[in-house]
């Protein structure tokens, strides 16, 4: 005996679902004046931050070149040259598993100096790179930040404040409360030459006006000029186009008209879903987000 599902008395609910969902999407848009633009859309500067305080500091002045890499497991130190053999440091954490212990290690490396700055007991698996400042060591300090488990979390609206000054600012944070991580957008209006530099250099002043000196390690810092980004956007409004229209060719061709146009309403009504949830949830707009409705 065959079971029929009249999935078409579904109609009418499904189409109430869809259009709140649709116009939803709308009233966020309007509420909150557009999309969340990340930096390929909008000119101006990015940038992604850590509130973790100065765990070491390092200096090198002996021969050759010395960089510093370090990922969840390691930190490694390679010396390189043309008048010396290229050598390469390992501190695995497994090893060094605190501070003190690390920065001794460190110390025999000739030509390094190592400052210690948190307490000897600090955790190894805490520390974290910021990109701020040249990974390259040399005479001037180079800091590297760590954040502890018992570490509380900073309040966005005080991070909101310290960067009054600046003038309208976007603030947003990144991942749990405990990662103290924070999103700092500055649009770029073109009234002021070397934007990227000088406005980086105003937010590092506000904060650390505001929460100290060595507080806040820079993840990653990017900037998008005025022209790039309205090219950006035309480009990625273009694509939306070509691909509805191709989809509709191709379908047209391989099947049938009717077939074409349904197939080309479905990929809209889902991509107007997803804006919608993009809108509400203030998700970063940028061209992995157009990738993923696609």
């Amino acid at each position: 005996m065959k079971h029929i599902i009249k999935f078409s008395k579904f109609f009418l609910p499904a189409v109430i679902i869809s259009l709140v969902l649709i116009f939803s999407g709308i009233v966020g848009y309007v509420v909150y004046g557009g999309f969340n633009l990340g930096v390929d859309f909008q000119a101006g500067l990015i940038q992604e931050i850590q509130f973790a305080p100065t765990a070491l500091k390092l200096t090198y002045t002996g021969k050759g070149v010395a960089g510093i890499s370090m990922d969840k497991n390691k930190l490694e130190i390679v010396i390189s040259g043309s008048d010396v053999e290229k050598k390469t440091y390992s501190y695995p954490y497994a090893s060094y598993q605190n501070l003190g212990s690390l920065a001794d290690a460190m110390a025999g490396i000739e030509g390094l100096s190592v400052e210690l700055v948190a307490g000897r007991d600090v955790a190894t698996n805490a520390l974290v790179q910021s990109a701020q400042g040249n990974p390259r060591l040399g005479s001037v300090p180079y800091g590297i930040h760590y954040v502890t488990p018992e570490a509380g979390p900073v309040s966005i609206a005080d991070v909101r404040k310290a960067l009054t000054s600046l003038g309208s600012v976007s603030v947003q944070n990144l991942g749990q409360p405990k990662d103290r991580k924070f999103l700092i957008r500055i649009e770029d209006k073109g009234n002021e030459a070397d934007f990227a530099k000088v406005t980086a250099e105003r937010i590092s002043t506000a904060l650390t006006n505001a929460f100290g000196e060595g507080q806040v390690a820079i993840s990653r810092t990017d900037y998008v000029g005025a022209r790039f980004s309205k090219h950006l956007t035309e480009q990625a409004g273009l694509l939306l186009f070509l691909t509805m229209l191709l989809i509709l060719v191709y379908v047209s061709f391989r099947f049938k008209v009717h077939y074409a146009a349904g197939a080309v309403l479905a990929i809209l009504h889902d991509a107007l879903i997803m804006v919608a949830f993009i809108v509400w949830t203030r998700m970063e707009f940028n061209t992995t987000t157009i990738a993923a409705i696609l």
